[in-house]
């Protein structure tokens, strides 16, 4: 992974089927599996293989949820925006209004690495 800057999961969506089949796989794992597949423990392999920034949600989300943040985070990556200022212009627009994100939603995205990085270097 040399010279990777940004790595964005959009994993952990889940929904009643998905859980009962997760937890059925989860089941079979060994608690070392188990523990590496943690949003912690994920961020630092990556950050240990070499990328700069790591994005990823802390745990589940519902599909629509996800969509929502991959739709909102990467526009605000494309306009040439930071890291930080992308997830945080994210969450600023998804707590105002009725649909506004729930407590936990809010603390969920983890940013591990260099939330000043730009994609288009000029930050």
């Amino acid at each position: 992974m040399d010279g990777l800057n940004l790595v964005v999961l959009a994993d952990r969506a889940e929904n009643d089927g998905s859980y009962r089949r997760q937890s059925k796989l989860d089941n079979q794992k060994d608690g070392g599996r188990l523990g590496l597949e943690q949003s912690l423990e994920t961020a630092a392999l990556f950050s240990l293989a070499g990328a700069n920034c790591v994005v990823l949600h802390r745990w589940a989300v519902d599909f629509r949820m996800l969509g929502e943040f991959v739709a909102g985070f990467s526009a605000s990556l494309g306009s040439g925006k930071m890291v930080c200022e992308g997830l945080k212009e994210f969450k600023e627009k998804k707590l105002g209004g009725e649909r506004g994100l729930k407590m936990r939603n809010k603390y969920n995205v983890l940013c591990v690495g260099l939330p000043q990085m730009s994609l288009q270097g000029g930050k």
